[in-house]
């Protein structure tokens, strides 16, 4: 699996005007997608998401000089991430596509976030997207910067935190808030690992959430309503690691919860 801004952008375009959700980090962070350009972005407190996202949708709206009647789909960040956050923002995009009678698509977390660490990257650079999984541990993924693109190496992992820090490549960029400088500090002292941490940079994974998401409409790889549902990791009774993962491989968990708050004006 390959992602890249532009190509992703390109091949939206004809999906019309994509608004993304992700609620699953510290930062709630929205975006919208038309013509194949990032249109806008919005950032809002995680604190109270359900509260909060019916005006953040406005505002990214109005940033793109667009309305929610002209909005043609969806795409929300169905995790792994914060479980409370997750639930929210999925059940507000339901709520929305069914209200609307629009596309809706689910879109990983840790590919938006991979996306932020941009395309000034050395060839062949291993990029860590990481969120924090609490319990002392971490939602990542591996992937590789490859011809201005990212190649998608491992599938979506929960790991313990010091496990990562032991396992990362050499010259490694670790893309996240602060549980990513925290996996740096703890890396052996022979392996260097840069930081991605920037808010400017991270403020884009709504936007990248909607470009993933303009490309599977395009794809006509839209999900049904009814039955999306967030991407809860947990590891298997024994240990998980990047050396015993296959590629692509993944786990999954079943979440559980519907609520539908207030819908933005059209």
């Amino acid at each position: 699996m390959l992602l890249s801004p532009q190509s992703l952008l390109e091949e939206g375009t004809k999906a019309g005007v994509v608004l993304g959700i992700d609620t699953g980090g510290p930062v709630a962070s929205l975006g919208v997608v038309a013509g194949g350009r990032l249109a806008a972005v919005a950032t809002r407190s995680s604190l109270s998401h359900g509260f909060e996202l019916p005006s953040a949708v406005e505002e990214v709206l109005d940033a793109a000089g667009t309305r929610f009647s002209e909005v043609s789909a969806i795409a929300v960040a169905i995790g792994p991430g914060s479980f409370t956050g997750l639930r929210v923002g999925l059940s507000y995009s339901k709520g929305l596509a069914s209200a609307a009678k629009i596309k809706i698509v689910g879109v990983s977390s840790l590919d938006a976030l991979a996306l932020c660490a941009g395309t000034q990257l050395s060839e062949g650079a291993s990029i860590y997207p990481v969120i924090d999984a609490r319990r002392g541990e971490v939602y990542t993924g591996l992937y590789r910067f490859v011809t201005v693109a990212l190649q998608k190496v491992s599938g979506d992992l929960v790991v313990p935190l010091g496990q990562l820090a032991a396992e990362l490549a050499d010259d490694a960029v670790l893309v996240g808030y602060s549980i990513a400088q925290q996996v740096c500090s703890l890396a052996p002292t022979e392996r260097r690992c840069a930081v991605l941490i920037d808010d400017t940079r991270l403020s884009l994974r709504g936007s990248f959430v909607a470009a993933i998401g303009a490309a599977k409409v395009a794809w006509d790889e839209a999900d049904v309503i009814a039955t999306l549902e967030p991407l809860y990791l947990r590891p298997p009774d024994s240990a998980t690691s990047f050396g015993r993962l296959k590629p692509g491989e993944q786990i999954d968990g079943t979440p559980r919860g519907r609520t539908y708050p207030a819908a933005p004006r059209s």
